[in-house]
């Protein structure tokens, strides 16, 4: 059973559900995968990084728009559980569908003995499309009370978003032409489709975004490991550098510190500063994971490592002037302390000049001479 953000009246909610005070009545609001390498994007993401030359530092998103259901359907990868999944003390049955252009009507029964909710979901096709999308979308759901035997009519609306697309090649959304498939059922599985009818629509567009381009990967949904000139295709220029930005150093290689480098990055900073500061946060996260505090290890890791320096500012630790002090350090250029501390007298000047007008520290302008040092 699983429960999301239950918070205060979480016990009392689930209690009432095992009991069978309540019958459940919520739905996934996404994929649970068999295991992660099942994932579109496990072989793009996380990022990492152990300081060899060869390594990637761009996390490129070459599955495109196939995540979530959006790649297991139509990529036909089984899961453990689809989206729009629950269960239920009760069942239901879907009949009676009508498609017309202002959207679908269809009843539902509750066909067993408890009092219950359901919760249908509106999928759209198109199945001759000639550019690449999702074997399905949901474009609409509805929630309905139902006591045992009842039978309502429900209606799912279409809208602006319903049938369109973005088209890359004309900068708007647009609508391709053609047959849809409309879809009514209680989650995203093919089996779990109740009813399905068609209805036509006029495209808005003769240009089509990938004519004439290669895309097998994006065509077919297996995108789980696009080759770099496909996705270069696809985005239709080159991809950026991807390598580290490396320099000879005396010992050991080292790197050019910037806005954009990570903290856990700093590893190999040239200044020692920015090293120690990286190993004693490394240090931090074993000595969390000995003592068994997995929860500040883990928080530790995701909100920390992998965060870009510009970061610091970005949350209000820091000024714009003040970090450029810091990169300077850790670029293991002189004058660096004294550029922090000096923009950090600097920064709370603003701030008392700003509580003496009664504006909050956030309305003080930054510094804008914070071009990012380099190594001379």
């Amino acid at each position: 059973m699983a429960i999301y953000l239950d918070k205060q009246a979480g016990a009392g909610a689930v209690l009432n559900v095992l009991t069978g005070k309540v019958s459940p009545s919520g739905k996934l609001a996404e994929t649970y995968p068999i295991r992660y390498s099942d994932c579109s994007s496990a072989t793009n993401f996380p990022a990492s990084f152990h300081g060899d030359e060869d390594e990637s530092k761009n996390v490129e998103y070459r599955e495109s728009i196939f995540v979530g259901y959006r790649y297991y359907d139509t990529a036909d990868v089984a899961v453990r559980y689809p989206f729009g999944f629950g269960l239920s003390y009760t069942t239901f049955e879907y009949s009676d569908l009508k498609v017309t252009d202002k959207g679908v009507t269809f009843n539902i029964t509750n066909t067993g003995s408890v009092a219950a909710k359901e919760i249908a979901q509106m999928y759209i096709s198109l199945p001759e499309s000639q550019i690449f999308r999702a074997k399905k979308e949901l474009k609409g759901f509805a929630k309905v009370a139902l006591n045992p035997g009842e039978t309502k009519e429900v209606t799912i609306a279409f809208d602006d978003y319903s049938f369109r697309y973005f088209n890359v090649a004309t900068g708007k959304f647009e609508v391709e032409g053609g047959t849809y498939t409309v879809m009514v059922g209680s989650s995203s599985l093919d089996a779990d489709m109740k009813l399905k009818g068609e209805i036509t629509q006029t495209a808005t567009t003769d240009t089509m975004p990938y004519a004439g381009l290669s895309l097998p990967s994006y065509q077919s949904a297996k995108v789980a490991d696009v080759s770099k000139e496909e996705f270069e295709t696809l985005w239709g220029k080159p991809l950026p550098e991807n390598k580290y930005p490396f320099i000879a150093g005396k010992k050991k290689k080292r790197m050019l510190v910037d806005y954009n480098t990570g903290v856990m990055e700093m590893l190999w900073a040239k200044g020692i500063t920015g090293r120690a500061f990286a190993k004693l946060l490394r240090f931090g996260y074993k000595f969390l994971k000995a003592v068994g505090n997995y929860k500040m290890a883990n928080m530790l890791t995701l909100n920390l490592f992998n965060m870009p320096l510009r970061g610091f500012v970005r949350f209000g630790q820091m000024s714009t002037g003040q970090l450029d002090g810091l990169i300077m350090v850790f670029n293991g250029q002189r004058g660096g302390w004294c550029k922090f501390f000096k923009e950090g007298r600097a920064k709370k000047r603003r701030h008392k000049a700003m509580k003496m007008l009664g504006l909050s520290p956030q309305h003080a302008v930054p510094p804008t001479n914070s071009e990012v040092p380099n190594n001379g």
